[in-house]
């Protein structure tokens, strides 16, 4: 089957997973060292950003990124981005960074904004799937900044989640999805923004959005006004390989039915749907906007 995706790792009965929880606005370093020697000895951690949890590991220790596609599940052709806390880290993943890169830097790191950079050779190629491109963000959230700190290393994270699962914005998601596979959880509350980062490829002749997210593109033309938005299927080669999640397999798939009502009618259609459930005693839960 097309596009299949592994099986995700099974609950280790022997793996006690830790679990911290840590007030964002009175951060304890203490309780975060013990995190960042998990991750410097090869381990898993899931931590909170402003977006969404990550599931972290050492960019540099590829059987540690290994472990991060066994555990959600997700296919190792599906790109990872790298989370730094200073740009003498950047340094370390992005071969070069342009004039435009810098603009966006100055503008919206830390922030919810993924940059793509043409990769430094020392990247391994389980973070980037063998692409000549790395998506890298600082994060502002302060726990994953003291976090990323004091693992003295840029962290690879995809979210916190089993793939194809929502992504998870507070710490009871991770337990639920993630307790028993991995060393760490990080508990520190509620995401800021709750969507993932949105993902800027530069380099072409137009700054190309190839995910939404917390940073939108108005905010990016205010930056870069010739910046655009990615439309499917008018690039097969960048589809075929994407430099970033999302791009390519199925993604944000709740587990129960999910109906999306728009139209003239919706109120009718609405309450016809009510009805539907009622009759054969299924809760419905609804989202208006």
């Amino acid at each position: 089957m097309a596009n299949e995706l592994p099986k995700v790792k099974p609950i280790d009965p022997y793996l006690t997973t830790i679990i911290v929880k840590i007030d964002r606005d009175n951060v304890d370093s203490k309780l975060i060292t013990p995190a960042a020697k998990i991750i410097q000895q090869g381990g898993l951690v899931c931590f909170p950003t402003e977006t969404v949890y990550g599931l972290g590991a050492d960019v540099f220790q590829p059987n540690a990124i290994n472990q991060i596609f066994k555990v959600k599940g997700r296919p190792n052709d599906n790109p990872l981005i790298c989370h730094i806390s200073d740009i003498e880290m950047l340094n370390k993943l992005a071969a070069h960074v342009s004039e435009d890169a810098h603009k966006l830097i100055k503008r919206f790191w830390p922030g919810a904004l993924t940059i793509i950079f043409p990769r430094n050779e020392t990247v391994p190629n389980e973070v980037t799937a063998g692409l000549n491109t790395v998506g890298v963000r600082m994060p502002s959230h302060p726990i994953a900044y003291e976090f990323i700190k004091q693992c003295k290393t840029p962290i690879a994270a995809p979210s916190a989640n089993l793939s194809t699962k929502p992504s998870p914005t507070i710490g009871r998601h991770c337990i639920d999805d993630l307790n028993g596979r991995i060393e760490m959880i990080i508990d520190g509350g509620a995401c800021d923004i709750g969507v993932e980062s949105t993902v800027l490829l530069l380099g072409n002749e137009h700054p190309t959005i190839l995910r939404p997210g917390g940073v939108t593109l108005e905010m990016l033309r205010e930056v870069i006004p010739s910046t655009q938005v990615y439309k499917m299927s008018t690039n097969l080669s960048l589809e075929a390989k994407p430099p970033t999640p999302g791009m390519k397999y199925r993604h944000y798939a709740p587990s129960v039915d999910t109906i999306v009502i728009t139209g003239d009618k919706r109120s009718e259609k609405l309450i016809e749907l009510c009805h539907e459930y009622m009759k054969v005693g299924r809760e419905l839960v609804l989202f208006v906007s």
